[in-house]
C-alpha cells in the first residue's frame, strides 16, 4: 500500500487572519501533521483560514482534522474558514454533511471575506 503524495503546509498571515494551505493527500497518513498545525493556530489566532483547494484526496481521518480544528476554534470563541472549490474532495464533504456544521467557501477570497465581516 502506498502513502502517495506527502503533504505540503504552508502557513501565513492575510492582515489579522492566520492561514494554513494544504497541499497534497489528507489522510490517516498525513493528518497528524496538518491536525498539529491547526491545533498550534486555534490556540494562537482569533481568525483562521484552512486552504485545502490543493488538496488532492480526502480521506475519513481528513475530514475528522476539519472537524477537529472547528470544535478548537469554536471551543475559543474564534471563527475557522475553511476553502474547498468543487472538486472530489468537496463532493465528500457534502456525502458526509460536514458541510452543514463547518462553513466553507469556494475561494480564498470569499473565506478572507466571511472572516473580516463584522
Amino acid at each position: 500500500m502506498t502513502t502517495g503524495e506527502p503533504l505540503q503546509l504552508s502557513q501565513e498571515m492575510h492582515d489579522s487572519v492566520w492561514a494554513l494551505s494544504l497541499r497534497g493527500r489528507l489522510d490517516a497518513h498525513t493528518g497528524d501533521c496538518a491536525r498539529g498545525a491547526l491545533t498550534e493556530g486555534t490556540t494562537a489566532h482569533q481568525r483562521l483560514l484552512l486552504d485545502c483547494s490543493q488538496v488532492t484526496f480526502l480521506s475519513s481521518a481528513g475530514l475528522h482534522v476539519i472537524v477537529s480544528g472547528h470544535r478548537a476554534a469554536r471551543d475559543r470563541g474564534a471563527k475557522l474558514a475553511v476553502v474547498l472549490p468543487a472538486n472530489d474532495a468537496a463532493q465528500t464533504i457534502q456525502i458526509s454533511g460536514i458541510d452543514k456544521v463547518v462553513s466553507f467557501y469556494p475561494s480564498r477570497q470569499a473565506a478572507l471575506d466571511a472572516l473580516n465581516a463584522p
